[in-house]
């Protein structure tokens, strides 16, 4: 069932819905990850890696509080996984948000999305 959940997840997370929404898709998906085979279905969507590293995805508290809690356990439950898989400097950006908070926002992320991105 998670496998044929997760891409429904993901694709409304991608199309966004209202924001009330996008808490429940965040802490879903949080829940699915949790799943090494769904996080390794989910992680390398172009557009997953999109909206993690674009900090002003979630205009609305509740909405950054679901993709803080998403975050969090994909690190958590799959960082091993996610260190061989993602780019070192994505995966210290993923580590600090976990650390630091739903609405921590680094310094320096106009830099390493377009690193990423090329």
């Amino acid at each position: 069932a998670e496998k044929e959940l997760a891409p429904i997840v993901l694709k409304n997370l991608i199309s966004k819905p209202f924001p009330d929404v996008r808490f429940h898709a965040w802490n879903l998906l949080a829940l699915l990850v949790r799943s090494k085979t769904v996080a390794q279905m989910v992680m390398p969507s172009d557009e997953m890696r999109e909206i993690l590293l674009d900090f002003s995805s979630e205009t609305e508290s509740p909405a950054r509080i679901g993709k803080h809690s998403f975050v969090k356990v994909i690190v958590a439950w799959n960082g091993e996984w996610l260190a061989s898989f993602l780019d070192e400097k994505v995966m210290w950006l993923l580590d600090e948000y976990a650390k630091q908070g739903p609405f921590w926002v680094p310094h320096t992320v106009s830099a390493m999305v377009g690193d990423q991105a090329a």
